[in-house]
């Protein structure tokens, strides 16, 4: 609840709450007085809480827009709401809570003592906070998720072998009955095993693509594998990543693998150009791999120009290439042949 309390601190507001989306229509879980503890829960339905005015939430939660308002007493949009009768605020302000195009809750400021209390400067900052809380939010669920399933996992493997156990010690002096026991138990341990590895893979596959990771593959050699969507938060990442990197180990060729980006367009085009630019600048050799002939054609789709750049074809080649650069390929020729399974091997 730190970002409720950030966000009634930094507003001006003498109360807030937060409102989220439980499946059932939403509920303010949480409220901030000025000076006072958050208050968390039990959650209630907004128009039975008495602790925000419906109409705002009303509004935010169609439009999925912010919703400022300067005097609500004022305000015809909330002339039948009675919260604002009986409490009369003066200074409103709801944010919406959007993660994946999903409204996951609602953000609520007031000031009861003056009028146009929330000014445009400081709606820029509340709505970055507010985005910033639906992206921890919709983590904080997603992991939830996880962990729910993994204990049921878990529960299931408990459950099944103390059945296993005890039908084993039953159908002992029966060989044929044990053996189609064992049979039935090696299929359940089987699916179990199955559903544990995809809910690895998935946590994985999460992970990578969130990820920019630059990999030292030799003191003067660094590779960042890209995978995913490349969108402009994790464009920056990646640009700070590499010029971090550079500078602090003074590599002299960076490879940037785009084997594993799903789209290539204008955005990772202009990603790939700004890195190179801006590492050509410390000093050190861009060269992109994991260009396939479908991702040829794009780049040509979109007439974009990298004949600046150094251009291999799959990231064992770009290894190679770096090594002859860098002058390290009679130690290590062996080892980037075997492609990047070897990479962790590297004596750094």
């Amino acid at each position: 609840m730190r970002l409720l309390r950030l966000a009634v601190e930094s507003s001006g507001a003498q109360r807030g709450a937060l409102i989220l989306e439980r499946g059932e229509g939403l509920r303010v879980e949480a409220v901030a007085e000025d000076g006072a503890e958050v208050r968390v829960g039990p959650p209630a339905l907004v128009g039975e809480s008495g602790a925000v005015a419906p109409g705002v939430i009303d509004i935010v939660r169609r439009t999925r827009s912010s919703v400022l308002v300067g005097d609500a007493a004022q305000d015809a949009r909330l002339a039948g709401d009675g919260y604002v009768a009986a409490r009369r605020p003066r200074s409103v302000l709801g944010l919406p809570m959007v993660s994946q195009g999903r409204l996951t809750g609602i953000l609520y400021l007031e000031n009861n003592a003056a009028p146009d209390i929330f000014s445009p400067a400081r709606l820029d900052l509340l709505e970055l906070i507010a985005s910033q809380a639906a992206v921890a939010l919709e983590n904080a669920l997603l992991y939830g998720r996880v962990q729910a399933t993994s204990d049921v996992i878990r529960r299931d493997k408990d459950a099944l072998e103390a059945a296993v156990a005890e039908r084993t010690a039953e159908l002992s002096a029966a060989k044929a009955r044990l053996e189609e026991e064992l049979a039935e138990r090696a299929r359940v341990e089987q699916a179990r095993a199955e559903l544990q590895d995809d809910l690895i893979r998935i946590q994985r596959d999460r992970l990578a693509e969130m990820a920019c990771p630059l990999i030292p593959i030799t003191d003067r050699i660094m590779a960042m594998p890209l995978i995913g969507t490349i969108d402009a938060e994790r464009a920056n990442q990646a640009l700070e990543t590499a010029l971090r990197g550079v500078s602090d180990a003074g590599a002299q060729v960076v490879i940037l693998d785009i084997t594993g980006v799903s789209v290539v367009d204008s955005a990772v085009a202009a990603t790939l150009l700004q890195t190179a630019a801006a590492l050509r600048l410390l000093g050190a050799e861009v060269v992109i791999t994991g260009v396939r002939p479908q991702v040829s054609r794009a780049l040509v789709s979109l007439d974009i120009d990298l004949g600046g750049l150094v251009i291999h074809a799959t990231l064992q080649r770009g290894i190679g290439y770096a090594l002859q650069r860098t002058g390290e390929a009679p130690r290590l020729v062996e080892l980037a042949s075997r492609g990047p399974r070897a990479l962790r091997d590297v004596p750094r």
